[in-house]
């Protein structure tokens, strides 16, 4: 029988969402602070952080619906972090194209829903 409540499986896909998101967060400040990239080479490391953990998540979908869902879930935060970068902090892009990057990934998210 499946209880409803906060199983050790879940707690544990939550903590590695968060874990996958302060990951992403990280790479962010070490590169801005120490410099070891250029600034495209950053934002690019983030969207393919971001868009590695959603394919994670749809090529898991058969395997484990459960975990899927976080991995995905864990990608969709990340992508929406890249696009606010791209204007705030690696100034790559226009506030117009960071606003469509948000709008895309919304879109994805609905699409991949």
């Amino acid at each position: 029988a499946e209880s409803s409540g906060l199983s050790a499986g879940s707690f544990l896909g939550a903590v590695g969402v968060i874990c996958f998101i302060f990951a992403a967060s990280l790479i962010i400040k070490l590169t801005i602070t120490s410099g070891w990239l250029t600034p495209l080479r950053q934002w690019g490391s983030l969207m393919v952080l971001g868009a590695s953990l959603l394919w994670g998540g749809i090529w898991m979908r058969s395997r484990d619906e459960k975990y899927s869902g976080y991995l995905a879930g864990a990608g969709v935060v990340v992508l929406f972090i890249w696009g606010y970068t791209s204007n705030l902090f690696f100034e790559i892009a226009g506030l117009e194209v960071a606003f469509a990057l948000a709008i895309g990934t919304s879109i994805l998210c609905l699409v991949l829903h």
